[in-house]
């Protein structure tokens, strides 16, 4: 017990009591705290400590994983936000194209009214025509007397395709006011 009085081994004790309470606290505070976020300095120091170091490479690897986290994070919301864009686009286009169906339709219906009406004024057409042979054939003054009763369009639609003569004849033969109308008529005036 004579050691316990001499005054070195107290200091000594004391000195190796405030390092192992130093350690222990820095063993306590760096398990519990971000090393990432440590100084450098701090880091080189605390490298050269056994259990530190493997606990600071353990930091770097996990700072490093995040990071990496971070990062695919990043590339899948910038993918998301791609394919939302796809998504959205082609949405767009389903709708530009139900809209070019629909015109499409329309142009077919617009087509089909088209040749039917074509169809009609071709029948007509020659049905004129026709009529315009019979009343060629016909006596000028049994024409004009027929033609007295026409409406005036009907009657230059019909002299539009009969021959000259016969169009002078029979106008000839018409009442003077009649063949004056369709006359004028005739010239465009």
């Amino acid at each position: 017990m004579d050691f316990l009085n001499n005054k070195n081994f107290i200091i000594a004790l004391s000195v190796f009591i405030v390092v192992v309470i130093f350690v222990l606290g820095l063993i306590l505070y760096f398990n519990h705290a971000d090393l990432n976020k440590t100084n450098p300095s701090v880091k080189k120091v605390l490298a050269i400590i056994p259990g530190f170091n493997n606990r600071l490479k353990q930091a770097e690897q996990m700072n490093e994983v995040q990071r990496q986290q971070k990062l695919i994070e990043e590339e899948k919301n910038k993918l998301k936000a791609e394919w939302d864009n796809i998504e959205k686009k082609n949405q767009e286009l389903k709708v530009k194209e139900q809209e070019l169906n629909n015109r499409e339709q329309e142009l077919k219906s617009k087509e089909s009214e088209l040749l039917a009406t074509r169809a009609k004024l071709e029948t007509n057409l020659k049905n004129i025509k026709d009529i315009s042979q019979y009343y060629e054939l016909m006596d000028p003054g049994n024409a004009a007397k027929i033609f007295a009763t026409m409406d005036d369009e009907l009657i230059i639609q019909i002299f539009q395709n009969m021959k000259k003569e016969s169009v002078s004849q029979i106008l000839s033969a018409l009442d003077p006011k009649k063949a004056a109308s369709i006359t004028k008529k005739m010239s465009g005036i």
